[in-house]
């Protein structure tokens, strides 16, 4: 893998794009394959996709190096904040709540409790990337954290008493019922210029703490209904 990842980032130095999409399609394809067959335990396969993820930021930072453009900014920040969900649920997968705690999703429940999450965590992380991007996507992030707020908070009360018996996760739906509020009320501040950039700080930090504790209650749900772990609660 070490071989894979050297020689593709020389291939992205020299703008050979063709060939470095061709080697990453495969390293992805013998990374599910080996996944499967093998039946890696899930934090190796979350290990391992964390390093594929740190290869491909390393390569968007050699192309916006290379001048490549807006995409590669996008993209880095795409894969920055994945990365960062992704190291979270990496500790979450090896902690003492993982393989004690335990939840439990009526039968009745499991397909909406798995659209709305997903969902939810999709409209939490584009909220996050067009607050990066450049004006042209700022008139959707206005309007969009209302929208996102409303579902986070619809969420976070709809799971509320299906992860209380996960001590790691007890306190995440209360936290997501109160942290969209004050997300709205600093965006709303942090457009006045008086009040300094310290507020509009505070406001990308706030919603990078509501996309990690979305992406625990997603992973959470899909890894119950998938049987990847947490246990049923008797």
């Amino acid at each position: 893998m070490i071989l894979i990842s050297v020689g593709f980032l020389y291939l992205v130095s020299k703008a050979a794009l063709v060939a470095a999409t061709v080697i990453l399609i495969l390293a992805l394809s013998w990374f599910v394959m080996t996944w499967i067959a093998k039946r890696w335990p899930l934090p190796r396969g979350l290990c391992t996709l964390a390093v594929f993820t740190s290869v491909l930021q390393s390569a968007l930072l050699i192309m916006r190096g290379m001048k490549a453009g807006g995409f590669a900014d996008i993209m880095q920040h795409i894969l920055g904040l994945t990365f960062l969900c992704h190291l979270t649920l990496v500790a979450f997968v090896t902690s003492r709540s993982w393989h004690e705690g335990k939840i439990f999703i009526p039968v009745s429940q499991i397909q909406s409790s798995r659209i709305f999450s997903a969902l939810q965590l999709l409209s939490v992380f584009t909220q996050t990337i067009t607050n990066y991007s450049d004006h042209t996507l700022s008139g959707f992030h206005r309007y969009g954290g209302i929208m996102t707020a409303v579902l986070t908070i619809f969420v976070a009360w709809k799971v509320r008493y299906l992860l209380g018996g996960v001590g790691g996760l007890r306190l995440v739906p209360p936290a997501l019922m109160v942290m969209p509020v004050n997300q709205v009320i600093l965006g709303i501040y942090a457009l006045q210029p008086e009040n300094g950039l310290w507020l509009a700080q505070l406001h990308n930090f706030n919603g990078i703490c509501i996309l990690i504790l979305s992406s625990l209650i997603t992973f959470s749900i899909w890894s119950r209904t998938l049987g990847l772990g947490l246990p049923v609660r008797s």
